[in-house]
């Protein structure tokens, strides 16, 4: 069976779910990442990405900076730190800087922890938290930049961090 997802936007998202619940997608038969301690730079759309390769995964200590900045891609996929479905993952402690965006969480962030994380001088917000419905917890972290936060979800919960820049919040239905 081909797990190419050839469907975009909710539908696609959706289908690409059911396929992985249907072929036994689970936290005891996924296994998980740990990408620590790494200097990345000078990438053109982002540092670490997945969709949904980062669930039950630890990202953490990494230096990330100058990420998109020649501008080669168009869309929103372009972050330090880009994840879509970051169920039950930990990040914590990266320092992002000089980026287009910091940390974009797209998508289905449940039972995440974004904690001790250092964003500045990054084009757009440092954290970009996009369609996510589950609980999450953002907590100690410093977001430094022009535009510290885009918050289009429900579900999340922040707790100590400092907010330097614009904060912008989006409720929908």
């Amino acid at each position: 069976m081909s797990m190419t997802n050839t469907q975009g936007g909710t539908e696609g998202y959706i289908a690409t779910l059911k396929r992985a619940l249907a072929n036994g997608w689970n936290r005891e038969t996924v296994d998980s990442h740990i990408v620590g301690g790494n200097t990345v730079c000078h990438c053109e759309q982002a540092s670490i990405i997945g969709s949904l390769g980062a669930a039950f995964s630890e990202i953490f200590g990494n230096v990330i900076h100058d990420i998109h900045t020649h501008r080669l891609f168009q869309g929103e996929e372009q972050a330090g730190l880009k994840f879509h479905g970051a169920v039950d993952s930990v990040l914590r402690g990266n320092r992002i800087f000089r980026c287009y965006r910091g940390i974009c969480l797209d998508w289905m962030t449940q039972g995440t922890r974004v904690t001790g994380n250092l964003c500045h001088d990054n084009v757009t917000p440092d954290l970009l938290s996009e369609m996510n419905h589950g609980h999450y917890l953002l907590d100690h972290n410093a977001f430094l930049s022009t535009e510290s936060l885009d918050n289009f979800s429900n579900g999340s919960a922040f707790v100590h961090n400092l907010f330097a820049g614009k904060i912008e919040r989006h409720t929908y239905h």
